[in-house]
């Protein structure tokens, strides 16, 4: 796996030596995730009656790209007028979050926005654009925003799955007259991802024929 560490909350920065424990920490932590997600992209693979490798193959194998990001997001007095994360859909094939017992994440579904309740222990898992685009919109990656609290800070752990910059992606498994989504190589989608302002599922929904 090509291994990244992104965003790691300020308030670690500004304590170099909590940095350096908890980083071997977070290594263990998503060392294994790296393996419950290869569980269950076997799974997924079966469900779309697919080889159990199949969709692990498609976005690169042990070259898959994996990066982990801490978010922190402090207390807001005035948190009816800050965003903390704007609505969005991943653009990572799958996306596995572990969060406190402080609520923020919050899933749109049928046309409303609905609060994640945390359980303690719990991980949540996304299906991202890549896993919407390869399954043809049959696992679709979830709209969500994250929100302030003005009581306290929240802290969350994300792990990104995604293909190879290389990889050209687009359903798998059935008759291209049946595909809803063109083609795409993933280097270009996360440009075009990285690049613009996050708005829903614009961007994966721009791939739709």
């Amino acid at each position: 796996m090509c291994w990244a560490m992104l965003d790691i909350s300020s308030a670690l920065l500004a304590i170099p030596t909590m940095l350096c424990l908890c980083r071997e920490s977070l290594e263990a932590y998503g060392n294994q995730v790296i393996n419950l997600v290869k569980v269950l992209m076997g799974i997924l693979s079966k469900g779309l009656g697919l080889e159990s490798s199949r969709l692990e193959e498609a976005f690169g194998g042990d070259e898959a790209q994996v990066v982990l990001r801490v978010n922190h997001y402090p207390r807001c007095q005035q948190p009816d007028l800050v965003m903390g994360l704007s609505p969005h859909s991943d653009g990572s094939a799958m996306t596995v979050l572990l969060h406190d017992e402080v609520e923020g994440l919050q899933v749109k579904k049928d046309d409303a926005w609905w609060m994640v309740k945390p359980i303690p222990g719990a991980l949540i898992v996304n299906m991202g654009d890549m896993m919407q685009l390869v399954s043809n919109g049959r696992f679709m990656s979830m709209e969500h925003r994250a929100v302030v609290s003005s009581g306290t800070e929240r802290i969350s752990i994300v792990v990104f799955y995604a293909p190879t910059a290389n990889a050209i992606l687009g359903p798998i498994g059935i008759d291209q007259h049946h595909a809803i989504y063109k083609s795409i190589k993933y280097g270009d989608y996360l440009a075009t991802y990285m690049n613009k302002e996050l708005k829903g599922k614009e961007r994966i929904n721009s791939l739709l024929k």
